[in-house]
């Protein structure tokens, strides 16, 4: 005999917790940059802070104009590493880096010039330099043109300054169909003068070999080697563009792919593919990383610390001598003399600075390190995430006979911005009310408590408040607020309905979800199943739903969609909670192959375009993800849908039915003629009086109450066909690892 099989549905819900990372100095996201990313054309285009934050300005100090000329661009990659080209640092006759203490460093630099100020510029002092021991510069036609700068202080990160990403993975520098890159620099239109201000620029670029093929004069050939890519410039570039990284956009991140070596034509640029060098950047990475660090103080070249006020006062602390060094200090940086007796220095500040006389008419906007006369008065422009202390009242300081008055121009560091999906927070400085997404002063308290339908995950582990330390920190971090899930909608606004003698609220189980597919010979939706809302953007349901049984072939993604909120079977009565999505991924086993295996495996994820909106009427229910609760012989579930009534039509209104559950080994026994489909990723249940799930039902998810939430332990299956006897379940436990690796592979990729 025969057996007809109707195919029933059930959903299972998933909760994932979603961990904002926390922002600060020691834990980065790298490769986020402050501008949205817009489709540009290939050329040059001018940046505002934070359009580049990974690129740095080095400047080598000129010895006969005693300043500092820009000479280089170069890649943040850690709080004290920069990347650029050995070609920048090198001396060629001594056939080793330059002295450290020749250079300084400026991350958040826009401007080209040393002596022009930046509000967000962070000049800071190289205390190392890196590069491979077998390169010869021009010698060597610039292979391996690659160096790593150690810096003396770590650099402040903001959304302004931050790091770019570095794959350690080889085969991620591949190339890609869209041969474009990003760069910076202050030259790249190649004009005979430099631009005043930083450019970003889209480039093309090609392998060496189609370089070499291309460039064919022995002139240039030989500096197309091996470890290049060839950057076509077609507008020209300047030499202190040497050593600016080159970026491509990957997984929402900029990563970094090579750096631009010496300038040797106007029509291309040979660049280093650092996937050459990951070894010999790790290696030297780790090597700085294991040194003696000064964290808010002075570096000497020995490794030994010094009082930043002890620097360039005129005598010697640092054994040998660096604290006094050419480039360190300049002819106004130094201690006070007799010229200068009465004046005051204008500090560096961590964080970047900039300084502006008051009542000036003329080249008002100043720098650190700058002497200023008796009696004049100064405004502070501290940096990005840093604020004036208590003591300065509008951010004026004047000099009084060679001190500040009323306190040293002090730039302090702020507290970053609050914010956290489904979390409340009140934040308030001195009682007064201030804006939680803006840097907030040392002191400053923060209240916070979830948003309605969502829970703290262990609520004793957070005091409902934090304050801001001084140093720019928060007491304690911010929780994490999940949805609430598996609980009935106890708001009654709508009238009972009575269906097959069983009595439904509209909304009372908030997570069953309708799925509906499009007819092809009418172009309307109708219900095929039902499923089981276990997060905002994830169903629960019946692998069998998603396929075609006569042909065995999975339905596309754009025959479905789904809705949440409904207590009408009808697709087009659109009810006052209802939420509709579409549906952007089906998600079964890999395993699954329907009947061939008698339907194990019978269960689907279905991925939505857009995230569900929690209330009381659209809610999740709850996965037993640590297994507490396990489903018993005799326990009593709930099941509800649309499914065939007794009358043998669908019902157009939402039931509800409860059940007890048998073990496998009593329905194998009762029901021999149907053992087969009782795989062992199954449970059964008995249906009381003609009273069980029906077709229509399939994919809707049996919940049970614990300890007052619904967790969904089953999924509806399959039953024999005519018969109101039994139905087969999937048991989502036996799945709770599929479910959460799709959900979280799934996520990523959304």
């Amino acid at each position: 005999m025969i057996t007809f099989l109707v195919l029933l549905l059930i959903c299972d819900i998933v909760i994932l917790a979603q961990d904002n990372s926390k922002k600060n100095n020691e834990n980065l996201i790298c490769g986020k940059r402050q501008k949205q990313e817009s489709k540009l054309e290939l050329g040059s285009y001018t940046v505002e802070p934070g359009d580049f934050p990974w690129h740095v300005g080095i400047y080598k100090y000129d010895k006969v104009l005693e300043s500092y000329d820009n000479i280089c661009g170069g890649s943040i990659i850690s709080s004290h590493i920069v990347l650029t080209a050995a070609s920048c640092v090198y001396d060629t006759a001594k056939r080793s880096p330059h002295k450290a203490t020749l250079f300084k460093v400026v991350a958040g630099k826009i401007s080209y010039h040393w002596n022009t100020p930046d509000n967000n510029a962070q000049e800071i002092n190289v205390k190392d330099i890196a590069v491979p021991k077998t390169y010869l510069g021009d010698a060597g036609s610039y292979s391996e043109n690659v160096a790593a700068i150690n810096l003396a202080k770590d650099i402040y990160f903001s959304d302004l300054v931050l790091p770019v990403c570095i794959s350690w993975r080889r085969e991620s520098y591949q190339d890609t169909p869209y041969k474009i890159v990003q760069t910076a620099g202050w030259g790249l239109k190649g004009e005979i003068r430099h631009n005043p201000n930083l450019k970003e620029a889209y480039l093309k670029y090609i392998d060496n070999i189609e370089c070499r093929d291309r460039y064919t004069s022995i002139r240039y050939r030989r500096f197309i080697n091996f470890d290049k890519i060839c950057v076509l410039t077609p507008n020209g570039r300047r030499d202190y563009d040497t050593g600016g990284g080159l970026v491509k956009k990957k997984d929402g991140g900029y990563y970094l792919m090579a750096i631009l070596s010496a300038n040797v034509n106007n029509e291309f640029s040979p660049a280093t593919n650092i996937s050459h060098y990951l070894n010999w950047i790790k290696s030297t990475v780790d090597n700085f990383k294991s040194q003696k660090r000064c964290k808010d103080s002075f570096t000497c070249m020995d490794g030994s610390c010094l009082e930043e006020g002890l620097v360039c006062d005129g005598t010697k602390h640092c054994q040998d001598g660096t604290d006094e060094a050419d480039g360190i200090c300049l002819p106004n940086n130094g201690k006070l003399t007799s010229a200068t007796k009465g004046s005051c220095m204008l500090p560096n500040q961590r964080g970047g600075v900039s300084y502006t006389k008051v009542n000036c008419k003329n080249d008002c906007d100043m720098k650190a390190g700058i002497s200023v006369r008796s009696n004049e008065i100064i405004k502070i422009n501290c940096g990005r995430g840093f604020g004036l202390n208590e003591t300065i009242k509008e951010a004026k300081v004047v000099c009084s006979a060679g001190t500040w008055f009323p306190s040293d121009p002090e730039c302090i560091r702020l507290c970053p911005g609050l914010r956290k999906d489904h979390l409340n927070l009140k934040c308030s400085y001195k009682h007064e009310t201030v804006n939680c997404n803006s840097f907030m002063k040392p002191g400053s308290l923060v209240e916070y408590g979830c948003e309605k339908h969502y829970t703290i995950n262990d609520p004793y582990a957070f005091s409902g408040n934090t304050i801001c330390l001084p140093g720019g920190t928060w007491k304690e971090s911010l929780p994490t607020c999940r949805p609430e899930c598996g609980i009935i909608n106890v708001v009654n606004n709508a009238e009972t309905t009575i269906s097959g003698g069983k009595v439904t609220q509209y909304g009372k189980y908030p997570w069953h979800t309708a799925i509906f597919k499009i007819e092809p010979y009418n172009s309307s939706f109708v219900n095929i199943c039902g499923g089981t809302l276990i997060h905002a953007s994830f169903i629960l349901t019946a692998a069998h739903c998603m396929f075609d049984l006569s042909s065995n072939q999975k339905f596309e993604e754009s025959d479905l969609k789904v809705a949440v909120g409904k207590f009408k079977r009808d697709y087009y009565q659109h009810e006052s909670h209802q939420q509709t999505a579409n549906v952007k991924k089906i998600i079964v086993p890999d395993t699954y192959t329907g009947f061939k295996t008698r339907y194990g495996e019978d269960i689907a994820l279905l991925l939505v375009d857009k995230p569900f909106v929690f209330n009381d009427f659209v809610l999740p229910a709850c996965i037993d993800r640590s297994k507490s609760f396990q489903v018993r012989q005799d326990m009593t579930g709930t099941i509800v849908g649309w499914g065939f009534t007794e009358s043998e039509n669908f019902s157009e209104d939402l039931k509800e039915v409860h059940l007890s559950v048998r073990p496998i080994v009593e329905c194998r026994k009762s029901f021999k003629d149907f053992v087969e489909f009782i795989t062992s990723d199954k449970f059964c249940v008995i249906y009381r009086n003609g009273s069980g799930t029906q077709s229509g039902d399939s994919g809707g998810g049996m919940t049970f109450d614990f300890n007052g939430r619904h967790y969904v332990q089953g999924i509806v299956s399959i039953k024999k066909r005519n018969e109101n006897i039994f139905s087969v379940f999937t048991n989502v436990t036996s799945y709770l690892t599929w479910i959460y690796s799709s959900m979280q592979s799934n996520l990523q990729l959304s």
